[in-house]
């Protein structure tokens, strides 16, 4: 039996990239029993299932966190997929909270963990300087499902040209420098916003070649074989190095040339792929023959994703298949305790980060009171001064 520490995607519509990826692991083990550790909420049962278990399958730092006062317990067993740089994704959200619980899940989960995936070998060559060891297995297997290609570039639109975006509106897509480049190049192409955020492209609502719209995520597809061009605008930062955004992998297989203003996402720079960057964009119009040339470069890039793909697979499922049941010398009730014990940590990590966000505002307006304190003491003193004077006179 296989134990998923991750929410069950069978019982989740969405199909962002976390999600998929958490299917596509699945898919690879079709006669294995699953269970998935979100679908127990009593610990004894959760510590039965992690007891019970062939193979521990972790689905990021995030998930790692639950079980992480038995990782060392049961570390010969658990593979650990890490889907991304979960501390400084945290701090780059300015979610400050949650930095410190990750950074230190982090560091247990590497000082302990043996079996590892990521996306990209720039993930696994970021994490190998952080936490330097040479006794890790490392399975680099990207984030995608395997896209139909035609071989030589398909004849699109036959008027204007196509540019898309499929996605959301969070800080790190940089939805402000992609609305500029539109409202700039908006009579040379037809613009294609496909996003459930429908309100953040307001201002671009109703211009005639601006189209901005919510569809099924099964439609998405349609939108982007008719499109030449698609914006995937990631800044220079460590978050999008190690990266191996979902979008950009469809690009390639959809014959989509990547707009960007970052090119050296993940591993497809050094793999060769074509782009455009954005201010090139924005001063020049392409021509037919080099977005054709840079979509027949993309599709020779995606059928060699696909076959490291292909090999990572085989030896993720040869990984699971090595890893034998062994009994376990805990008991169901320590384990148990274990596992709220790890709950009760985090709550208490909240409350005293929660504290001293208190202290710091409670500091603040000692100080503002002290200020103003002043302030009324001395416009006192001149009163009393002014007061007198007018007695003596």
């Amino acid at each position: 039996m296989i134990l998923f520490i991750a929410p069950n995607p069978h019982k989740i519509e969405e199909r962002e990239g976390f999600l998929q990826r958490v299917r596509a692991i699945d898919s690879l083990f079709p006669s294995e029993e699953k269970i998935y550790f979100d679908d127990l909420h009593e610990e004894i049962d959760q510590a039965k299932a992690v007891m019970e278990a062939r193979v521990i399958y972790v689905h990021s730092i995030y998930n790692a966190n639950k079980i992480l006062k038995i990782y060392s317990r049961f570390s010969e067993k658990i593979i650990t997929d890490l889907h991304g740089v979960v501390p400084e994704e945290e701090e780059y959200a300015n979610n400050m909270e949650m930095v410190s619980i990750m950074k230190v899940t982090e560091e247990e989960v590497f000082k302990v963990g043996r079996n590892f995936v990521a996306v990209t070998n720039s993930m696994v060559r970021h994490f190998d300087k952080k936490y330097p060891t040479n006794e890790r297995i490392w399975i680099v297997l990207p984030i995608f499902e395997n896209i139909a290609i035609s071989k030589g570039v398909q004849t699109k639109n036959t008027g204007k040209r196509v540019v898309i975006y499929a996605g959301g509106t969070q800080p790190w897509q940089n939805i402000s420098d992609m609305k500029e480049a539109i409202k700039q190049k908006e009579a040379k192409y037809n613009f294609v916003i496909l996003t459930h955020n429908k309100k953040e492209f307001s201002d671009l609502s109703g211009q005639q070649n601006i189209t901005v719209k919510t569809v099924p995520s099964a439609d998405i597809a349609n939108y982007y074989k008719e499109a030449s061009l698609g914006f995937v605008l990631r800044k220079k930062n460590l978050v999008n190095r190690v990266a191996c955004p979902t979008k950009l992998v469809e690009y390639l297989a959809y014959g989509v040339l990547p707009i960007v203003s970052f090119e050296s996402i993940g591993d497809f720079n050094e793999m060769g792929y074509s782009f455009i960057r954005l201010d090139d964009f924005i001063k020049q119009d392409l021509s037919e023959s080099d977005i054709n040339k840079g979509v027949e470069n993309n599709f020779r890039v995606y059928e060699t994703l696909i076959m490291q793909v292909e090999a990572a697979r085989e030896k993720l499922i040869d990984l699971v298949n090595s890893i034998k049941q062994t009994q376990s010398n805990h008991t169901l009730e320590l384990i148990a305790l274990e596992i709220q014990y790890q709950r009760d940590i985090n709550q208490i990590l909240r409350y005293e980060y929660q504290i001293e966000q208190y202290k710091a505002k409670i500091n603040e307006y000692a100080k503002s009171v002290e200020y103003y304190k002043e302030i009324a003491e001395n416009k006192h003193s001149k009163i009393t001064i002014f007061k007198k004077g007018l007695l003596k006179r």
